[in-house]
C-alpha cells in the first residue's frame, strides 16, 4: 500500500490507524445541542437575561464552530501537516488534563480556565461573558472524556508513516453510532454531571452591573435535563427548546443524531463564518493543474445527479484511458458509493456506513442502494456547491486566504499524492479527505476517506 507520511515520525504526533480509530471511540466530546443550547437554556435558569445568556452560549459553540483559524483539521494537524500547538489546543479544548494524567469530569484542568475568568470579571463582568462560555467548553467536554486522555487514544497505534488512513478499527463496524457520546441519548450520566457543573458555573459568575440574579434551584431542573438527554431526534430537541422560550434552534442543524420530525431553519447565525464566493481553490502554493482538479471534481461531486459518472470520471483522469480496466471497476464502485454517503444531508442515517472500513462488502453496497433510494432522505444537490463547505484556512508560515477546501502534497513510492480536507456543512463534526494521485494520465481520485472531528 502506498505511503504519505513520511514526515510524521520526525514529530512524535499521532497515526492515522488513532485518526480512524478516533471515529469509533464513544467518548468524543459533545456538540452544539449542549455547547449551545443547554448552556444557553441553563444560564435562563441562573438569571441570566436573554442576551447575556445568549453571550454565554455562543462564547462556549464557537470554540467548537468559530473562526476558520481556529478550526483545527485531526488529519491535519495530526498527519498531514503535523503541529504541536494545535494538538495542544485541542487537548485544553476538549481533553483537560495535567500532562498525560487521565481526564476528571470538573477536575482542576478542567476548571482552570473557568478559574481564571471567576477570578478576572469583577468590574467587568458584562464583558467577560464571551470567555466565560469559552471556559464553560473543556469543563463540560471533561465529564465526556472522564477516565480517559488523549495520550492514552494513541497507545498501541503506529506512526502516521504506515499508511493513508483508510483501514479502520474494526471496532467501529460494532459502534451504534462512530460519533459516540456526541449523541446524548446513550449518554445521559454524562450530560447530567456536566449540566449540573456548568449551572454551579454559572451561579458562580459575579452579578452583571450589580444586577442580582434569581436562580432556580438545582433539583428543579434535574427532570427538565433528563429530558434533554433523551430526545432522540434533532425533531425532539427542536421541541424541548421551543418548550422553554428557545424558538431559533438552527444550531442543531448539525448534530449527530436523525432528523425525525424537524423543522429545518436557514443558516446558523451563531457560527458568524463569512461566506465562500466559489468552489475555485485559492491556495496558491498548490500547483495549478491540482488546484483545478480537485475544483472540478468537488464542484461535479456536489451538484450532479450523476454521481457513479463523477466517480468514474475522476478514477480515470481528465487524461486517463476512456474506460475502466476490470480490476478498477470495484474501486469505483467503493469510491462512487462513499461520495454518495456523504452527500446525504441527514448525516445521522449513514454515519456508521460512511466511516466504516474500506471496502464495503456486497451486503454493504446493497444497504447504502435501498438507503439511498428510501423515499425522503435529503440529499445534497447545490448551484451554489460552496455554499455547502466549511469555509477554512490553511495552517502554514504565510497567512491563508479564505478555502473550501485544504490542499496538502506529500511524495510516496513510484509518484506524488495529495489530500483535500473540507468540511460539509451538514456534517460539522467529521473531516472528509478525497486523495488523489498522479500519473502519466494527470491527477485522478483514487479514495475518500473521513474522520469524526472536533
Amino acid at each position: 500500500m502506498k505511503r504519505f507520511y513520511p514526515r510524521l515520525r520526525h514529530y512524535g504526533v499521532w497515526s492515522a490507524a488513532f485518526l480512524i480509530s478516533l471515529a469509533s471511540e464513544n467518548s468524543i466530546a459533545f456538540e452544539a445541542d449542549v455547547h449551545y443550547g443547554l448552556t444557553k437554556w441553563l444560564a435562563l435558569q441562573a438569571g441570566y437575561r436573554d442576551f447575556e445568556a445568549n453571550a454565554v452560549a455562543v462564547g462556549n459553540y464557537r470554540v467548537d464552530s468559530g473562526a476558520m483559524g481556529h478550526l483545527d483539521l485531526v488529519l491535519d494537524y495530526a498527519c498531514l501537516a503535523p503541529d504541536r500547538e494545535a494538538v495542544q489546543r485541542i487537548k485544553d479544548k476538549h481533553f483537560p488534563s495535567h500532562g498525560e494524567s487521565t481526564v476528571e469530569g470538573g477536575g482542576d484542568a478542567a476548571t482552570a480556565a473557568l478559574r481564571m475568568v471567576l477570578q478576572e470579571s469583577k468590574g467587568k463582568e458584562g464583558q467577560m461573558l464571551g470567555l466565560l462560555g469559552q471556559a464553560l467548553h473543556p469543563l463540560q467536554d471533561s465529564f465526556a472524556h472522564a477516565g480517559g486522555s488523549l495520550e492514552s487514544r494513541l497507545a498501541g497505534f503506529t506512526i502516521c508513516s504506515s499508511s493513508v488512513p483508510q483501514e479502520q478499527s474494526p471496532d467501529v463496524l460494532a459502534a451504534e453510532d462512530p460519533h459516540g457520546r456526541r449523541v446524548t441519548p446513550s449518554h445521559s450520566e454524562s450530560i447530567m454531571s456536566a449540566a449540573l457543573a456548568t449551572y454551579d458555573a454559572l451561579r458562580r459568575f459575579p452579578a452583571i452591573g450589580g444586577r442580582e440574579r434569581v436562580a432556580r434551584s438545582e433539583s428543579e431542573l434535574l427532570p427538565e435535563i433528563s429530558d434533554f438527554s433523551s430526545a432522540r431526534t434533532k425533531g425532539a430537541k427542536q421541541l424541548w427548546f421551543r418548550a422553554r422560550g428557545i424558538s431559533e434552534t438552527e444550531f442543531l442543524k448539525g448534530i449527530s443524531i436523525p432528523d425525525g420530525n424537524w423543522s429545518t431553519e436557514r443558516g446558523d447565525s451563531q457560527r458568524n463564518l463569512p461566506s465562500l464566493s466559489a468552489i475555485k481553490s485559492r491556495q496558491w502554493e498548490i500547483p495549478d493543474d491540482l488546484r483545478q482538479f480537485f475544483d472540478h471534481v468537488i464542484e461535479r461531486w456536489l451538484t450532479a445527479e450523476d454521481v457513479d459518472k463523477v466517480a468514474a470520471d475522476a478514477f480515470k483522469g481528465a487524461n486517463g484511458p476512456r474506460n475502466l480496466e476490470r480490476s478498477d471497476v470495484a474501486r469505483v464502485r467503493e469510491l462512487s458509493a462513499r461520495l454518495k454517503l456523504w452527500l446525504v444531508q441527514d448525516h445521522a442515517l449513514v454515519a456508521q456506513l460512511a466511516h466504516a472500513p474500506a471496502p464495503f462488502s456486497r451486503s454493504q453496497h446493497s444497504q447504502i442502494d435501498r438507503l439511498l433510494h428510501r423515499k425522503g432522505v435529503p440529499i445534497l444537490r447545490s448551484e451554489r456547491p460552496w455554499e455547502s463547505l466549511t469555509p477554512l484556512v490553511a495552517k502554514g508560515t504565510s497567512p491563508s486566504p479564505l478555502l473550501g477546501y485544504i490542499v496538502r502534497r506529500t511524495a510516496v513510492a513510484g509518484g506524488i499524492e495529495a489530500v483535500a480536507l473540507l468540511r460539509l456543512k451538514h456534517a460539522p463534526y467529521d473531516t472528509v479527505g478525497l486523495v488523489a494521485e498522479h500519473g502519466a494520465g494527470g491527477w485522478r481520485l483514487i479514495k475518500l476517506v473521513s474522520v469524526v472531528d472536533q
